[in-house]
């Protein structure tokens, strides 16, 4: 009986079982890359910005005595309202023990504060501003600040996964870095002020908003790459199970043609070389050994046909003749 193989469409099995196979790859690899790659960059940003500013606050702070001793402000004003302008410190500026304002590097907001720190204590720390002064401290500090009128561009849902996974100090906007100012009286050193820098995280937020857009990007080419990958091995798997139902289907149909031209016979075939196979004689091959069990007892090959009793018949009316030939006869009267 033939046995009819059922044919099968499209492989949706191999395509979605591939493609969630590569979707997860590229989310690894996605989430991967977003992960190390982001903090990595925000603590190079953090220790990029401290370096630079800590070194900028150095050199500023020892203008700065120079200029106090000798009351000569135009250099370090300058400084100020021109250097600082071309980095990313949002406000610059040299403030005595009591809170007043020698030099900012801008004037409106100096003009605002009419010269004094103290008369907005909500926008400026006095404690952290005055805080190297007040513990006579000579090294450079550099804290968290948080800026007033200054928002994190994130929602506090994103603040939390980003302070939990990226940056602990998302929640503060800023920094600020101070170092107190020594003036030389007499045979002492005596602390007349602080020179102090505040700097937003500005950087860091736009390099979270760049890392979140490439990623969105990478992930997108990814699903679409395997997407692609998936439906072109599953065309692949396709075409060759079709091609090899084919080949069984032409087999099935061969087998019945090739069972009618046998026509049942099965004694065995000589080919021969000039021609098709002949049938041979069994009995030949019994005489030859060919084929024949030794150990098995001998049987003598049937006639291929035997004569009846009935078939034999003597005509005894009829005169039977010499048998001897003549040239025989000739040559027995002869001797």
């Amino acid at each position: 009986m033939k046995k009819r193989v059922k044919k099968r469409g499209f492989p949706f099995g191999v395509f979605f079982l591939l493609l969630f196979l590569l979707l997860m790859l590229g989310g690894a690899v996605t989430v991967s890359y977003f992960y190390f790659g982001i903090k990595n960059d925000i603590a190079e940003v953090e220790t990029t910005t401290k370096e630079y500013s800590t070194t900028l606050a150095e050199a500023f702070t020892d203008v700065a005595g120079l200029s106090y001793r000798y009351k000569n402000y135009t250099q370090l004003t300058t400084l100020f309202r021109d250097k600082i302008q071309d980095n990313t410190i949002a406000e610059a500026f040299f403030v005595l023990a009591d809170g007043t304002i020698v030099v900012h590097s801008n004037r409106d907001v100096e003009r605002e504060l009419q010269g004094n720190i103290a008369n907005d204590e909500f926008a400026y720390n006095i404690d952290m501003i005055m805080m190297p002064l007040r513990r006579r401290e000579r090294t450079i500090r550099f804290n968290e600040y948080n800026i007033l009128n200054k928002r994190v561009p994130f929602t506090r849902l994103e603040k939390n996964l980003i302070r939990q996974y990226f940056y602990k100090n998302i929640f503060v906007n800023g920094w600020l870095v101070t170092k107190a100012v020594y003036v030389k009286k007499q045979r002492t050193e005596a602390a007349v002020g602080t020179v102090n820098f505040i700097l937003g995280k500005d950087k860091i937020y736009s390099l979270i908003f760049r890392y979140i857009k490439e990623v969105t990007l990478i992930a997108s080419v990814l699903g679409v790459l395997s997407f692609v990958i998936a439906f072109f091995v599953s065309i692949i798997v396709y075409v060759r199970y079709r091609k090899l139902y084919r080949m069984i289907e032409e087999q099935d149909i061969m087998e019945p043609h090739t069972a009618q031209g046998s026509g049942g016979d099965t004694s065995p075939r000589i080919e021969d070389a000039d021609g098709p196979a002949q049938p041979v004689d069994e009995s030949l091959l019994v005489a030859a050994g060919i084929g024949v069990d030794e150990d098995a007892a001998y049987q003598a090959p049937e006639p291929a046909y035997q004569y009846s009793r009935e078939a034999i018949h003597f005509d005894v009316q009829k005169t039977v003749k010499d048998a001897i030939p003549v040239k025989k006869r000739r040559e027995g009267s002869i001797r």
